[in-house]
């Protein structure tokens, strides 16, 4: 395109100078002829201005697009590390998620031995309660037994009535 311009650009000059140089021949009756040559000439030169302005812009959008796609290049770069980053932190949230259920399990057996502490604990206190009690009452009724032997006279007997076997060498 830019080719194109300037090539348009340098054809109208051409044509402007061929017919100014014809005009400037042709005298008084060339003048007109001469007028419309002159325009011709600015109109060339402004296509000429116009193909440079162009041809500028066209570079200074080739330059912003270049550094537009290292720009891009660079941003997939990144987001390669952040997707990368991402795919690390579920990692390591999957790895916690696992330790939290071997912790959930582990203090569920904790809880679980503490509740049979427990039940073992009220079962020792309910038979040693049980144990206090029967000791109160075999108390009691040893009392009872030693005030009805208390009522008990005996007399001394000379002779014991029995006599224990003697034991054979085993102990002795």
């Amino acid at each position: 395109m830019l080719l194109v311009r300037r090539g348009s650009a340098r054809g109208l000059r051409v044509a402007a100078a061929h017919p100014g140089a014809q005009a400037a021949r042709a005298g008084d009756a060339g003048r007109g002829f001469a007028v419309v040559a002159e325009e011709v000439r600015n109109l060339a030169l402004r296509a000429k201005a116009a193909a440079a302005r162009t041809e500028g812009l066209i570079r200074e959008s080739l330059k912003q697009a270049g550094e537009g796609e290292v720009a891009a290049r660079h941003t997939a770069g990144r987001l390669g590390e952040i997707v990368d980053g991402i795919g690390k932190v579920g990692d390591i949230v999957s790895e916690i998620a696992i330790a939290a259920r071997d912790q959930t399990a582990g203090i569920d057996g904790v809880t679980g031995a503490v509740g049979n502490m427990d039940k073992v604990t009220q079962q020792n206190a309910a038979s040693a309660e049980e144990s206090s009690s029967a000791a109160s009452e075999l108390s009691g009724q040893a009392e009872e037994l030693s005030a009805m032997v208390a009522g008990f006279q005996l007399q001394p007997s000379t002779e014991p009535k029995h006599q224990l076997p003697a034991r054979s060498g085993a102990h002795a």
